[in-house]
């Protein structure tokens, strides 16, 4: 269902695996090594994929797809059954936005 296909539906969003990203004194945390996937697998960001840290960045991307979903009825790895499989089904579509803006030589850089 479309965001919009409904007046009376409520949708509600939450990014409940909350880490503080600043110590008390306003520094940044550095980044923890082998975290484990954490997340919901349609909303993940690809450095949630791969076991890294997550920070504010993660929970824009989450709520970007999110926002995919809510707008177009479902997100394009929807029907993937594997963890592998949505992971590629976002870089796919990671690439094909960054190479709007972006040469293949800086889209190589970061895949």
């Amino acid at each position: 269902m479309k965001l919009f296909q409904s007046k009376h539906r409520l949708i509600i969003v939450d990014y409940g695996l909350a880490r503080r990203f600043r110590h008390p004194n306003g520094r940044l945390r550095p980044l923890r090594r082998g975290c484990g996937f954490r997340g919901t697998t349609l909303y993940a960001s690809l450095r949630a994929h791969d076991g890294k840290d997550l920070g504010p960045a993660d929970d824009l991307i989450s709520l970007f797809y999110s926002a995919i979903e809510m707008i177009l009825g479902g997100v394009p790895w929807k029907r993937a059954r594997r963890s592998e499989e949505v992971k590629s089904a976002k870089e796919a579509i990671v690439r094909v936005l960054l190479s709007l803006f972006f040469d293949n030589a800086f889209i190589a850089q970061i895949f």
